[in-house]
């Protein structure tokens, strides 16, 4: 309903919705979903200030493509990886928002498994942070899709989600349909990082007259060894894009996220 408003419109209905939630927070307070706290402010998530304060970040040397943390950072040529040196990927750069861990990896849990969707407004505003970074403002926010199973089965996209706020705060175009997958692919949970680029091979095709000529940002919840960014981007440059720029929620290392779906 909100979508045929006008823009004043919009933002005094969001603010009296804002006031509402805080109302019911006050006369009603819910624990926190995180820490068990008592929840008594005006936030549209069931999670409190404190918790979303204590998002772990990310280390300070890492390669300016992929974003990876390597040891060699500070003394590389050109602030690359060598896998990105070697075999460089289709994207320009891929940035992440928090580590994926402790109350980042509980922040997407909710969002992914648990169905409390507005926790992607909080993404997307980190997101939004990370953008702002790029040497040039994006023009189009593409979300990685699901298979049309996983969809049934979860009910919404939770990248598509982030992405649908994002590109509002960015005031760029949201493109669902500009990237989509050609066949589903298996779960990547205890794949190796060989075998996660072969489950992903050919599995994306951007839609062209979407993309084409465009500066693209590409979003996802979260960046492990990324071989769905390689693929997605790759398919978005076949389609014409001019460039492709990744942001996620949260990076994680291989070895830490053992018996989850990706």
């Amino acid at each position: 309903m909100l979508r045929h408003l006008s823009g004043g419109r919009r933002r005094a209905v969001n603010a009296s919705s804002d006031l509402l939630a805080g109302l019911v927070c006050l006369l009603f307070p819910s624990p926190c979903r995180l820490c068990g706290q008592s929840l008594r402010h005006a936030r549209r998530i069931p999670v409190c200030g404190a918790c979303l304060q204590r998002l772990p970040g990310l280390g300070q040397l890492s390669c300016r493509q992929c974003g990876k943390g390597f040891a060699g950072a500070a003394d590389s040529a050109d602030g690359r990886c060598l896998a990105c040196q070697v075999a460089p990927p289709d994207y320009a750069t891929a940035q992440s928002a928090a580590a994926y861990r402790a109350e980042a990896r509980e922040l997407i849990h909710l969002l992914k498994y648990r169905g409390v969707v507005p926790i992607a407004g909080f993404w997307a505003e980190r997101l939004a942070e990370l953008a702002a970074r790029l040497p040039e403002a994006p023009e189009l926010v593409v979300p990685v899709p699901l298979g049309r199973r996983r969809r049934r089965q979860r009910g919404y996209n939770q990248s598509g989600e982030m992405g649908r706020q994002l590109a509002r705060r960015l005031g760029c175009t949201y493109a669902a349909q500009g990237l989509r997958r050609r066949r589903e692919t298996t779960p990547q949970t205890g794949l190796t990082a060989a075998a996660r680029e072969q489950n992903l091979a050919g599995a994306f095709v951007g839609l062209s007259r979407r993309v084409a000529g465009k500066r693209v940002l590409l979003v996802d919840d979260v960046l492990t060894t990324g071989a769905t960014a390689r693929a997605a981007a790759a398919a978005l440059m076949r389609a014409g894009a001019r460039r492709v720029d990744v942001v996620t929620a949260a990076r994680a290392e291989l070895d830490f996220i053992p018996g989850e779906a990706a």
